[in-house]
């Protein structure tokens, strides 16, 4: 479990998009592509216009689907990690910090500071907050095909293993924050 862990861990590390799955109240389905920073509690952070769909939709429905995984790949050779939780605005007295740190991250040296982010502005700061988590294992052959295989691994393990690593890579990672959904 401590690879599949560590796997996570890297996953959330390497990468700097994902895959934001939302949904509406009737079921209907929605993926946005976002840049993302993150935490050693593996929430995950982005910001977004207040106006675009899946904004719309996490303020009606929080419960949330990510996807961090390299395209790049060659077929069958993916590594991926599947987040399922909840997500909302982030509002904090460390919003500023948490916005600095995450324009860092995608090494954009942006002026935005945590209130350019309230009120009438533009765009919210959002942060997801993982309550399960799965990485892509190595396809099982099953009548000649070879089928994907998921392995759930406790959020704990993830948090403990990108704790680990993140004391090498601390520019990459914050410390856990508070989170207020909307």
């Amino acid at each position: 479990m401590k690879a599949h862990s560590k796997q996570a861990a890297e996953l959330l590390l390497e990468n700097i998009y994902c895959a934001l799955g939302t949904s509406s109240l009737d079921g209907s389905p929605w993926v946005s592509p976002v840049y993302y920073s993150l935490n050693e509690s593996a929430d995950i952070f982005w910001a977004s216009s207040v106006t675009s769909t899946h904004s719309n939709l996490i303020a009606a429905n929080p419960r949330t689907f990510i996807s961090i995984f390299d395209s790049t790949c060659p077929p069958r050779t993916a590594t991926g990690l599947y987040l399922l939780g909840k997500a909302g605005q982030f509002i904090d007295a460390c919003l500023s910090e948490v916005v600095t740190r995450h324009f860092q991250r995608i090494n954009e040296h942006s002026q935005l500071s945590g209130g350019d982010f309230l009120f009438d502005a533009p765009e919210r700061l959002y942060c997801f907050k993982p309550e399960k988590a799965w990485v892509l294992d190595k396809p099982e052959m099953i009548q000649g095909h070879q089928i994907d295989q998921k392995t759930s691994v406790p959020i704990t393990e993830v948090q403990k293993a990108l704790s680990d690593i993140a004391e090498v890579r601390m520019d990459q990672c914050f410390k856990p924050m508070a989170f207020i959904a909307s």
